[in-house]
């Protein structure tokens, strides 16, 4: 694996993801926390118009819970009440999609669910909830993540094309480049919360949490980079983009199963 050097590395990055969601700073600023949910709940949208075709409810149950993280950033800001609505919100469904048959069998209700998300106002604002207590009441596995970054006509995100495509061309669209920082630097929060067999202890634990690490890291430097709109340093969103790609690619190389 290449050397994270001075980045966040072994004790470090385990660290600096359980603080994750309780540190004052949110991952995301403000602005793009409201850009990226907004895109989401489109996604999730179509996810769910899909589910009368196609098997998406790993997805439907991913692309919740990241709703839910989204939110649950934010929990330190003037809108606190309502994205602790919108994360309670989120994660039923996400409880609910636990099967694909579920999501087609209650494509209706489920569309009702994703439809109530964006008029949610909010009461009181809520606490972080652990990242275990997620994973237990969703049941999320890594796979139903790793859909997520696959192609839009399966009902993914398209993330690993488009964080190829910026890589090799670069990008002017610097509205959907911060759309994919924001994104896949969530993703690796439940990357590392998901570890497979491979990486069940130890050093190759360890392992996985660097590459974890490096993925949000690259991920924020290419939302970063992309927040700063004609101002962007164009060879920088390609450093950035190829940075995540070699990352995943390594992680894969490693841990992906046979």
């Amino acid at each position: 694996m290449r050397s994270l050097k001075s980045r966040i590395v072994g004790a470090a990055a385990v660290a600096f993801f359980a603080t994750a969601l309780t540190a004052a700073d949110p991952t995301l600023s403000a602005d793009l926390s409201g850009k990226v949910i907004e895109a989401d709940l489109a996604h999730l949208t179509k996810l769910v118009d899909l589910a009368k075709t196609k098997k998406v409810g790993g997805r439907v149950k991913s692309a919740s819970v990241l709703l839910a993280l989204y939110a649950q950033d934010q929990l330190g800001g003037k809108d606190a009440a309502k994205m602790t609505a919108l994360r309670d919100a989120a994660l039923k469904i996400a409880g609910k999609a636990k099967t694909s048959a579920a999501v087609t069998k209650d494509q209706a209700g489920f569309a009702a669910d994703v439809a109530a998300l964006a008029k949610v106002s909010g009461g009181a604002a809520g606490k972080p909830i652990d990242p275990k207590k997620i994973l237990e009441e969703t049941k999320l596995e890594l796979h139903e993540v790793m859909d997520l970054f696959g192609s839009a006509v399966g009902g993914g995100m398209n993330l690993e094309k488009d964080i190829q495509k910026i890589k090799k061309e670069g990008t002017t669209d610097m509205a959907a480049a911060q759309l994919i920082g924001a994104r896949t630097a969530l993703l690796a929060d439940l990357t590392l919360w998901l570890p497979n067999e491979k990486a069940g202890s130890g050093a190759a634990k360890k392992q996985w949490d660097d590459y974890s690490a490096e993925m949000k890291k690259f991920s924020l430097d290419l939302a970063a980079e992309a927040a700063k709109g004609d101002k962007a340093d164009k060879a920088k969103i390609k450093t950035a983009a190829g940075k995540l790609d070699a990352s995943c690619t390594n992680c894969h190389n490693k841990f992906r199963a046979d």
